[in-house]
């Protein structure tokens, strides 16, 4: 189910991270895609590291903006 992925993501994606298993993140997040990741500040951060790290830069852009959306609501 796209919440038990969201809470392995959450709960692994850091470690996964740093041991640069970047496809195997990709491929999870993937799964939930943008509308559910923007949602859950943990998964967004985790997509924008991910697209970095693969020169995908027009979504690491979106996620920038999903972060500064959240910093505006009052």
């Amino acid at each position: 189910s796209p919440e038990e992925v969201a809470s392995l993501l959450v709960a692994q994606g850091p470690a996964l991270l740093a041991s640069g298993a970047y496809a195997l993140l990709a491929q999870g997040l993937g799964l939930l895609g943008e509308p559910h990741i923007s949602t859950r500040p943990e998964l967004a951060l985790l997509y924008g590291w991910v697209s970095h790290a693969q020169f995908q830069f027009d979504i690491t852009a979106r996620v920038i903006q999903w972060i500064e959306a959240q910093l505006e609501v009052p």
